[in-house]
């Protein structure tokens, strides 16, 4: 029995998706539940689809962490749009980090219902496996919210790194204008990719990207490499002061303890990106944990620009 949970569990990865109303194109963003107690409840799920003609069409991408170390799964789907329901299922998987391979006889169906209220697809739906000789069936449900910036969305980022979702249009694409272009410093070209010119922080376009409030004296932090493992080095700062020197990101976290004094009542992170990767910009999953309380950070940066998170004491 312990041996058929310890399987079930990565199947939960292998999930497609359902919905309705208006047109499904774009990037839907979440959370996956389960119905048992053998298998993960923190999963966070992302799902990019084109409808056409009736028909839905992308990509879905799990991601959860076991004993420090991120896992994903990034597949295809495909799906029909019905008069009241909208199913999306695995058709291949694309790119899995799982220490074993899995099994592509599971297929994972989700379904959406419309909502004939104001006709607008409820994006809070139910999954479920098919039962296989192998492996029972699993049910769960899921809730998504529509990405405002699906081309900056950590699905899109990571289709791009395996070059993948080029065919993938958007009904509503909000242009995202580049990051003060003009402001690129000159390289002189005496390599291919020379190396970066070391700056600091203050001389980059600093982003917040977002603000945390806790109420610990001691804050956790958690590093990772959320894509594909591509050479990404960062530092990580806290009120100009380095805490992380040029960490490569991993598969597994890199972990550092913010010790808070109790008059400090704000704090800003910033990421430092000291290079590029193999797959511009430089990205990742930052946690941090206040307690109890758990957050989840994916930033980006570059050459010309940091990723800042501000932390703010919960006032009492």
């Amino acid at each position: 029995m312990l041996l058929k949970s310890i399987v079930t569990f990565p199947l939960l990865l292998m999930l497609p998706l359902c919905f309705h109303g208006q047109n499904l194109s774009g990037v839907w963003t979440g959370t996956l539940s389960n119905d048992s107690q053998t298998v993960r409840h923190d999963q966070q799920f992302e799902l990019a689809l084109t409808e056409y003609k009736g028909k839905l069409y992308g990509y879905s991408r799990t991601e959860f962490i076991v004993n420090d170390t991120l896992y994903y799964v990034v597949k295809r789907v495909k799906g029909i749009v019905g008069d009241s329901i909208s199913e999306v299922t695995d058709d291949k998987i694309i790119a899995s980090n799982f220490l074993h391979r899995i099994d592509k006889g599971v297929k994972v169906t989700s379904i959406f219902r419309l909502n004939k209220a104001d006709s607008s697809w409820r994006m809070d739906g139910n999954w479920k496996t098919n039962k296989t000789r192998r492996y029972y069936s699993v049910s769960g449900g899921m809730t998504l919210a529509a990405d405002p910036n699906p081309n900056r969305s950590r699905i899109m980022s990571h289709l791009q790194e395996l070059g993948e979702g080029k065919d993938m249009v958007f009904t509503e694409k909000k242009p995202v204008a580049p990051v003060t272009p003009e402001a690129k410093p000159p390289v002189t070209k005496k390599q291919p990719a020379p190396s970066p010119v070391v700056v600091t922080a203050t001389e980059r376009t600093t982003v917040v990207t977002q603000t945390i409030t806790f109420t610990g004296d001691s804050l956790q932090l958690a590093l990772y490499d959320n894509g594909e493992i591509d050479g990404d080095t960062v530092s990580v700062l806290l009120n100009d002061q380095v805490i992380l020197s040029k960490q490569l990101l991993k598969q597994t976290a890199i972990r550092h303890t913010i010790h808070i004094s109790p008059s400090e009542k704000e704090l800003r992170l910033v990421l430092y990106a000291e290079n590029l990767g193999r797959y511009p910009p430089n990205t990742g999953l930052l946690i941090i944990r206040d307690g109890a309380k758990e957050y989840s950070v994916r930033y980006s940066a570059d050459l010309q620009q940091n990723a800042a998170i501000v932390l703010r004491r919960e006032e009492r």
